[in-house]
Parts: C-alpha cells; structure tokens; sequence
C-alpha cells in the first residue's frame, strides 16, 4: 500500500474494502491494552519457555543467547506496540443518505499528536448496525509521520433501507513483529440513513395502474408550458430545453427555465400497506417490497409532473406531501426509510386521514401485502366519496415479475 501527501502535512490514503472485524466493547474509552498477544505471538511465547528451560538443564550459554533474543522479541513488541498508537486521535464522516444496495465511502482521520515519533501499521476497526444488519470495515495506514494527518476511507453497502447508528471505533497496531496487539477504543456516535431502494417499472406493471400509468399523465405533463406564465427557476436535468429563458440564463451565467401554471393541477395519493407481522418473514420481504415499489411510484408521478401524496402509518404522521414535481423528495424518503410495520390502533389513524383526504386526491393506488390485508378495511371511507382506487398487491406474480427493485440511482429534492 501507498500513501501519498496530499498537502498541509495530510497524507491520503486508498480505500480498502469492507472486511469483518471484531468488536472489544470491554475496552474503555481511550485505553489501551498492553498485552493482546496474536497466534504467532503465543507460539513464539511457548517456544521461548521451551527453548529457556532447555538453556537451565544444559547450562549452554547459546541456548541461553537465543532465550534471550526470543524474550527480548516480546517485550518489544509490547512495548513498542503501545508506544505506537499514543497521541492519535481518531474521527469520522459518513454519509448521511444513501440508497440500499448502493456503496457508501466512510471517511476516517486519523492525527499524530506527536511531536517526534512516527506510527507504523495502525489499523481502524469500525462498523454500524441497524435493527438487522450490521456493517463492518477496516482500513490500513503504513505510516503516520509526527504532526500529519493520514485520511482513510472504507467502502459499505447496506442491503436493507432504515436507520444505521456507528458507535465505538478501535485503533489497533501490531508492529513491529506481530506478536501481540495494542488496542484503543473510541466513542463515534453517528448515523446514516439509508432510502429505500428505486427501482424500474415494467410497461406491463405500468398498465396495470390506470392512475398512475394513463395517457391522462403523459397530456398533462405535455401540457406543462402550454399555459399561463408561472415564474422562472434553475435549469435541472431532465427539464424541457425548449423552456429555457436565454436572456436570463446569459445574465446570469446559469441556465434558467421559465415554468408556467396547469388548469388543474392533478392529485395523486399512494397509500402505503405497512400492516405486517415483522416475525413472518414471508410479510418482512412482501413489506420491504412495498415500501420500495412505493417509493417508485412516488417519483414516476412526480416525474409526470403530478402532485403526489403519501398515506401510511409513519412515525408522527400518516399524511405528507412529496412537495416537487420533478422527482422524489428527501423528506419522503427519509419517511420510507424509518417506517416500520403498524400496529392495530394505527387504523383508526388511516381511515381518519383517507376519510379526511379523499375528496382532495383525483385518484388513489393502494400498495397492499395480500389480498387480506386489513387496509382493505381502512380504504372504505375513500371509497364512499367515489375516488377511483387502484389496487397493487405485492404478492401478484406480475407485480413480481414488472418490478426490479435493484432500479436506478436517481437525485434528491431537499
């Protein structure tokens, strides 16, 4: 491995990829264990007690030479091992969004307080955990010069959505024979969450939603322009190119677009199905699915231009607006990532707020777990308005078969 100096006394470091490592949660903040000895350090212990009681029943002074140089061995590498890691100090940045499924870089420094002396082969251990997974990784600097700053960086990735907290991280050395380790605890707390994956939507799976697949979405996103003159804003990629005001954008050296008001502004609602027994696993998987064929919709409709709302048992909420129309918003997101399976007095809670927003919304698809699922229930009073309701049930094989849930990365609207 190499390490470079990147200017300012900081050394940069290549990323290294995520390996397990153990967890010592019975060090101390900050302490350092003098003594861990390694497999190799055992054996060179055992033969050093061999080798010795041969060097007292013989009285050979080479045998007792070579006792010596074993021991000595030791006590170096203890010794040595602790002085190394005294005067680092340890921190951490993680991402704080990211989708599931995608890789995420953790990014370490690492400072040598010191003002003489170098530390060689020091090693992070660093992990989080969710309520499922947990996320370990290690990275490696050779040699950290007295005053430097060394930058380190480690890659992850999350299998699941929800919310990843890192705790203690470990500074650990072996140097200079490997025959024991020091090790020093640090207390990171941090969090990461992590979205729900985006997936793709087949042409069938589209066909099936009348709501949120129809030609009436495409007729009002074509229409977009065609209207009154609204205000002008920041050109985003995937904008109409013909829209862009060029006197404003040479002006003002960035491209900016004009927008213009709809007629009628249309109103979609997704209603989301959380009502899943977290012990079956058969439920887990379909709900996971859910909130990820959810999240989908919510930004192939903001995509289409269409005023999206949410519906579902979340956390102090179960009603939120998207609040763009061009793509999937971060406190959407945010939302989806957290939620967790309802309970039994969260129905009254969506029946209330469909009751409540029903005569809002122009349509309204229903993501449902089975056939059975209580929301059924729950969806009566939008029913009695007369909204039209399309039903999407996860368990449908053609559901299954139109929806990659391995998707797309795609950008977020704070």
């Amino acid at each position: 491995m190499e390490c470079k100096n990147d200017g300012a006394g900081e050394t940069a470091v290549s990323q290294y990829s995520i390996t397990p490592s153990p967890q010592h949660s019975n060090l101390k903040p900050g302490k350092r264990r003098l003594f861990r000895p390694t497999s190799v350090g055992m054996l060179t212990a055992g033969v050093t007690a061999m080798v010795g009681f041969a060097a007292f029943n013989t009285g050979n002074n080479l045998i007792y030479l070579l006792t010596s140089l074993l021991f000595s061995s030791l006590v170096v590498s203890v010794v040595v091992g602790w002085r190394s890691l005294r005067g680092l100090e340890l921190s951490r940045t993680v991402p704080r969004e990211i989708f599931a499924g995608e890789d995420a870089t953790v990014s370490l420094k690492i400072t040598n307080t010191r003002r003489r002396a170098n530390a060689y082969v020091v090693a992070v251990l660093d992990g989080a955990a969710s309520t499922r997974d947990r996320l370990t990784g290690r990275a490696v600097a050779a040699r950290i010069e007295p005053g430097a700053v060394t930058r380190l960086s480690y890659t992850v990735t999350p299998p699941r959505r929800g919310e990843y907290l890192f705790g203690e991280a470990f500074l650990k050395s072996g140097y200079p024979f490997g025959l024991c380790t020091a090790l020093r605890r640090f207390d990171l707390p941090d969090r990461m969450i992590v979205y729900p994956r985006i997936g793709r939507l087949s042409k069938e799976l589209i066909r099936m939603g009348r709501s949120w697949g129809s030609d009436k979405i495409a007729r009002s996103s074509k229409r977009l322009g065609s209207d009154e003159f609204y205000g002008i804003r920041e050109y985003r990629p995937g904008d109409n190119p013909k829209h862009i005001h060029w006197r404003t954008s040479a002006r003002l050296s960035k491209l900016i677009l004009k927008e213009f008001e709809r007629d009628e502004p249309l109103g979609y609602t997704l209603v989301l199905d959380s009502f899943a027994d977290p012990g079956a696993p058969a439920d887990s998987e379909a709900f996971e699915m859910a909130v990820s064929l959810t999240a989908t919709l919510i930004d192939e409709l903001a995509q289409h231009g269409a005023r999206v709302f949410l519906i579902a048992a979340l956390r102090e909420e179960t009603l939120i607006y998207n609040g763009d129309r061009s793509r999937i918003s971060a406190h959407v997101l945010r939302e989806l990532a957290l939620i967790e399976p309802a309970q039994e007095e969260d129905k009254k809670r969506l029946r209330a707020t469909l009751a409540e927003h029903a005569g809002a919304s122009a349509h309204i698809t229903a993501v449902v777990l089975d056939r059975h699922s209580p929301l059924h229930e729950c969806l009566g009073p939008a029913r009695s308005h007369g909204v039209h309701i399309d039903v999407i049930d996860v368990t449908d094989p053609r559901v299954i078969r139109g929806f990659d849930p391995k998707g797309r990365t795609i950008g977020v609207v704070e």
